[in-house]
């Protein structure tokens, strides 16, 4: 792959710029590992919504709700996210945390390793996992 494509893609998985650079900068060495958010490559859940039936007719709440996946496609979304989870375990040599609504999971990694991910097909971005403070 070209420099330039593999710069491209890096930018793509990597859109927080704080992260690339650290990715870049730690080039030569491990660097400090880093709690980040990696967000798997998985179709989009499609969200139905509707008007809530309510005593007050004419405020009805706009509800919504995840429409459920065919079981082909649970099963395969469940296969995807198996090969992800022993993918990242075997790279960072631990258990990621795996945050169900997010549909992503939770490690921290060196800069080399996020490297490494960002290979993988299996990732479409990866974050900094922020602590927000009050």
């Amino acid at each position: 792959m070209a420099k330039s494509k593999v710069a491209d893609e890096l930018a793509r998985k990597l859109p927080d710029l704080e992260l690339r650079q650290l990715t870049e900068e730690e080039a030569a060495g491990a660097g400090e590992a880093v709690s980040v958010i990696v967000e798997l490559d998985l179709p989009p859940q499609k969200i139905a919504s509707g008007r809530s039936s309510s005593s007050r007719a004419s405020h009805g709440f706009v509800t919504k709700k995840v429409v459920e996946e065919s079981a082909a496609r649970q099963k395969e979304n469940a296969r995807k996210i198996q090969e992800a989870r022993e993918f990242l375990e075997t790279l960072v040599g631990a258990a990621p945390h795996w945050l169900n609504a997010a549909r992503a999971f939770v490690v921290n990694a060196t800069p080399e390793q996020l490297r490494e991910m960002s290979r993988s097909p299996l990732m479409k971005t990866i974050r900094l996992n922020r602590r927000l403070q009050r």
